[in-house]
C-alpha cells in the first residue's frame, strides 16, 4: 500500500498551494533521527521549525488551516491594507536574542504603539500615566505624584496590586478608581470571571507607568512592526531546503508507547502544539479557554478613531476597537480598516467562538490539563509546543524564545 501526501508551498500572503505529489513520504521506524515532525505551522511551530532546520534536521510540518502563522496571520486586503485576522498583534520584548532572530527574516519599523482607554467618555493614555492623575484626581495630583515617583523610583511599571495596597491615601483613592474603571470590568468581560477569581498576575501585565510617557510596554526594549506583515515573516521562517509544509491535520495516534501519523508509526521526534484535550479525544473533558470574535469593518473615511487601539473596559459587549493601517502606520487616504473585538466563552460548537486565545489559569484548569499531560508520559518521542499544547500564554516573544529554549534542551538531549 502507497502513502500519498501533498506538499505545499506559500504564496505572498501566506496562503497554502499544492505543488505536487510525493509517493512514499510519510516514514518508517527505520529512519535517522535527523528527521522531526512539528504539527502546527504557527509562530511556534515555525520558530522551532526554523531552528532545527538551522542545526540540520529535515523538518515535515503540518498544517491544517489554509494558512501559516497561527494568531500572527495577517493579509492586504482589497485597499492595500495589511489586516490582522486575529486581531492586533504588535511584536515586542526585552530579550535581545528574540529580537536577533525575527530580524533574520524581516525589517521592522519602529513603532511604539498607541493605545488609548475610554473611561467615563474621556480618552487617557494605557497603561495609565500621570496624565489620569491629573485628569481625574487633580486637586491631590501633586501628592500624588509625588509619593509614586519617591516609592517607585526606579521602576518603568508599577502593578496595579501595589498601589492598591500602598500606604499613602490620596494614591490609594486614586488607584481604586483605576481599578473600577479600567481593570475591574475590562478583566471580568475578557476572562468570563469575576475579577476576585482571576489570577493577580492577569492583572499585572499591564502596569502603570510613573511618568508621562506614553508607552503600552514600557520595559521592552525592541518595539516595532516587521515590514510586509507577520505572515511574510513567517513564510521566510519556513524558506529552507530543509522544511517541507505539508497542509493537512494530520490523524495522530498514540497507543501503548507508540504513536502514528497518518497511520504510519513514526519512531522519530514529534512535536505537537495543538490541544492536547482533542488529541486525547477529551477523555478528561474540553480544558476551558477564553475566545474571541472580531467583527470588521471597511469605512470611506480617512480616519475613525485618534489611536491604533482604543479600550472599552465599560461596555457591556466588546473590549476594544482597532484600526490596522494606523498600526501598521500606512498612509492610506479615504479607506481605512477597523475591528470590533468580542470575548467570548471558547466553544467548539458555536460559531463566533470556536476557536481557543488565552487559557484560564486556575487550579481546576490546571489539574484537568496535567491529567493530560500524565497520559502522554509513555510517550518518549512526542514533545509538547507552544500556548495550546502546553496551555500557557505566550507573549510573540515568549513564543519565540520558548521555541529557542525547547531546541536548546532537545539539541543537548540528541547529543547526550
Amino acid at each position: 500500500m502507497q502513502a500519498w501526501t501533498f506538499l505545499y508551498q506559500i504564496n505572498d500572503s501566506g496562503q497554502l498551494l499544492a505543488t505536487d505529489i510525493i509517493e512514499n513520504l510519510i516514514y518508517n521506524v527505520n529512519m535517522s533521527l535527523s528527521i522531526v515532525h512539528i504539527i502546527g505551522a504557527g509562530l511556534s511551530g515555525a520558530t522551532l521549525a526554523r531552528l532545527l532546520a538551522d542545526k540540520g534536521y529535515s523538518v515535515y510540518i503540518y498544517e491544517m488551516n489554509d494558512h501559516i502563522g497561527g494568531n500572527c496571520y495577517d493579509y492586504f486586503n482589497q485597499y492595500g491594507i495589511l489586516v490582522q485576522k486575529y486581531g492586533p498583534h504588535i511584536f515586542h520584548t526585552d530579550k535581545k536574542h528574540v529580537y536577533d532572530f525575527v530580524k533574520r527574516f524581516a525589517k521592522f519599523r519602529p513603532n511604539l504603539i498607541d493605545v488609548l482607554v475610554n473611561i467615563k467618555g474621556t480618552l487617557v493614555d494605557l497603561p495609565i500615566n500621570f496624565k489620569s492623575v491629573e485628569k481625574f484626581f487633580p486637586q491631590e495630583s501633586t501628592s500624588i505624584k509625588k509619593f509614586i515617583k519617591t516609592t517607585w523610583k526606579h521602576q518603568r511599571a508599577i502593578p496595579i496590586g501595589e498601589l492598591l495596597e500602598c500606604s499613602h491615601d490620596s494614591t490609594k483613592k486614586w488607584a481604586f478608581f483605576i481599578w473600577k474603571n479600567v481593570y475591574e470590568n475590562y478583566s471580568a468581560k475578557m476572562w468570563g470571571l469575576p475579577i476576585k477569581e482571576l489570577d493577580i498576575s492577569v492583572l499585572n501585565r499591564v502596569g502603570i507607568v510613573p511618568s508621562y510617557q506614553h508607552n503600552y510596554f514600557p520595559n521592552d526594549k525592541y518595539q516595532g512592526m516587521p515590514i510586509g506583515g507577520f505572515t511574510r515573516m513567517i513564510k521566510r521562517m519556513l524558506d529552507h531546503k530543509l522544511i517541507k509544509l505539508i497542509n493537512h491535520k494530520p490523524v495522530i495516534k498514540l497507543k501503548d508507547g507508540k504513536t502514528w501519523i497518518d497511520r504510519k508509526l513514526i519512531a522519530n521526534p514529534i512535536f505537537y502544539c495543538g490541544q492536547i484535550d482533542e488529541l486525547l479525544n477529551y477523555r478528561y473533558g474540553l480544558i476551558p479557554y477564553r475566545s474571541l470574535f472580531f467583527k470588521f469593518d471597511t469605512l470611506k473615511r480617512d480616519s475613525f478613531q485618534p489611536a491604533s487601539v482604543i479600550n472599552f473596559p465599560n461596555h457591556p459587549n466588546f473590549t476594544r476597537i482597532a484600526e490596522y493601517k494606523k498600526i501598521n502606520q500606512q498612509k492610506i487616504k479615504g479607506v481605512t480598516t477597523i475591528s470590533y473585538e468580542y470575548p467570548g466563552k471558547y466553544d467548539i460548537n458555536t460559531i463566533k467562538f470556536n476557536k481557543p486565545y488565552y487559557p484560564i489559569h486556575n487550579v481546576q484548569n490546571v489539574d484537568q490539563y496535567q491529567k493530560y499531560v500524565k497520559d502522554l508520559m509513555p510517550y518518549s518521542n512526542f514533545y509538547l509546543l507552544g500556548r495550546l499544547a502546553e496551555y500557557k500564554y505566550f507573549d510573540m516573544d515568549d513564543a519565540i524564545d520558548n521555541a529557542i529554549q525547547i531546541c536548546k534542551s532537545f539539541n543537548a538531549l540528541k547529543k547526550a
